[in-house]
């Protein structure tokens, strides 16, 4: 096996050099993101803050809570304090509606939050425009004060003005009436602590948890108004990043959820009219069952790309009755446990490209066909080039410019990153010259497909929510094409 410090300099190396070329391909795509662009309510965990207003609730309820595994919402503190306990004790980064408005009521009165742009579209939209990216980005709902958190420079909003097509800033595409949806962020460090009673929590891994609002005007797909026109859209660019699909209720504008999941489809199918275009669904698990087992499933067929997480993985392949990768997965979360689980989820949709993130390293499952002419070294750059996009976000605590990235130059591949490719290598090739060429290149051969691995450079963050969007988003748009 190659040694420690070549390989780490070997790494080092790429990461560095991971820049002009993925940002150049970056700038020439014409993007297309929706459906969620929301706010974001920010808390920073202080145990002071946090224990003050645990003590208040009924600790023996909170503790009967914990036991509940599978939480489908959250409507009271107690509910609210057991899910953020899960969380935090297992560093894992969490996302939970309430449909509950005293909730959220009693989080702004007893916390202190920073307000930002949230939502996968929108958090995607705007990295994209602070890396000189101009792009456009819906949301079925656009209120004065969420238009306000746009980038006001390189976003634009579409808009029908005499039944015909047009794009806008944001600020002057806001509907009078529309209401703000806001997601409360609770984030956590590595190694807070939180001590009431006898216990004592500490957080193994910065992350967060996130409760969500569900606005009743909030549908993740467009309105009728729109469908003639989709067809426009979809010869106007060449990548979508398509999200907030999490936001299905059973009942929605009055319609059964089956009823717009089927219109939801027709419209996908409307905007791939040019086939040209690349799709790209950043995966958010659906607490409900039924819900979750009948969406995604059932849009998938119309995506090339997905993006998801190592816990996210597990749900997910649990949702479609893969209990045995799913089990190996959670009770050992190896790179190539991951791995097994992700081929599955490739193959069983037929996706082009699957792209997974996780603390250290990404994998990435790319079909040969969809590679075509290229050299699997230039995805290799890309996903290096969103590992330093979301390194700067994370350590800067907002998105990015180009500068930014240009600025962190102490950035080294963390040790976590090469323990798991070397890991991989010597499981799937044990010491053979193969295993030494895939711990230097991160490049398998799969028969139908290419698995590239890339060790990442870990940062303490500012902030996390945002992190994984961030990645997909930049790794998928800056690929060769």
């Amino acid at each position: 096996m190659i040694d420690d410090v070549l390989l780490a300099k070997v790494w080092d190396l790429q990461l560095k050099n991971a820049l002009d070329s993925p940002h150049h391909n970056l700038r020439r795509q014409r993007i297309f993101c929706a459906f969620n662009a929301i706010t974001d309510a920010v808390v920073n965990f202080s145990e002071k803050e946090f224990k003050k207003q645990l003590l208040r609730c009924d600790l023996l309820g909170i503790a009967n809570h914990i036991r509940d595994a599978k939480p489908v919402s959250v409507e009271t503190r107690e509910d609210f304090f057991s899910v953020f306990l899960q969380a935090f004790s297992r560093g894992k980064a969490m996302e939970i509606p309430s449909y509950n408005p005293a909730l959220f009521q009693w989080f702004k009165a007893s916390f202190k939050e920073k307000m930002r742009m949230g939502g996968q579209a929108g958090i995607i939209s705007n990295q994209l425009a602070a890396l000189d990216v101009g792009n456009v980005c819906y949301s079925p709902i656009l209120s004065k004060e969420q238009s306000a958190h746009f980038n006001p420079h390189r976003v634009s909003f579409p808009v029908l003005m005499h039944g015909r097509l047009a794009y806008q800033k944001p600020v002057a595409a806001f509907k009078e009436g529309d209401p703000t949806k806001v997601n409360w962020i609770f984030e956590f460090r590595k190694g807070d602590t939180l001590r009431f009673g006898k216990r004592e929590i500490i957080a193994p891994r910065a992350n967060r948890l996130i409760v969500a609002s569900r606005p009743n005007k909030y549908l993740p797909m467009f309105p009728d108004e729109f469908e003639s026109h989709l067809g426009q859209i979809a010869h106007s660019f060449d990548v979508f990043f398509l999200a907030g699909f999490q936001s299905f209720q059973k009942r929605m504008g009055g319609m059964h959820f089956r009823h717009c999941l089927r219109r939801l489809n027709w419209q996908l199918a409307q905007l791939k009219a040019s086939r040209h275009g690349k799709f790209h669904l950043e995966y958010v698990a659906i607490h409900d069952a039924e819900l979750d087992k009948a969406i995604y499933p059932t849009i998938l067929h119309n995506f090339d790309s997905l993006g998801i997480n190592e816990v996210e993985t597990v749900h997910f392949l649990r949702r479609i009755g893969d209990y045995p990768h799913a089990h190996e997965l959670e009770r050992s979360e190896t790179p190539i446990n991951f791995y097994k689980g992700l081929r599955h989820i490739f193959h069983r949709f037929k996706l082009k490209r699957l792209h997974a993130h996780t603390l250290g390293y990404f994998l990435l499952l790319l079909r040969k066909d969809y590679v075509k002419r290229h050299s699997p070294q230039e995805f290799v750059n890309s996903l290096l080039f969103a590992s330093r996009v979301a390194d700067a976000r994370a350590y800067f605590g907002r998105p990015p410019a180009l500068a930014d990235l240009k600025k962190l130059t102490r950035l080294k591949i963390s040790k976590e990153g090469l323990i798991a490719i070397k890991g991989f290598a010597h499981g799937m090739f044990g010491a053979s010259d193969r295993a030494r060429n895939f711990t230097l290149t991160g490049i398998m051969d799969a028969g139908d497909h290419y698995l590239i691995m890339v060790p990442t450079a870990i940062v303490t963050p500012k902030a996390t929510v945002g992190l994984g969007d961030t990645i997909s988003s930049v790794a998928f748009a800056s690929e060769p094409f």
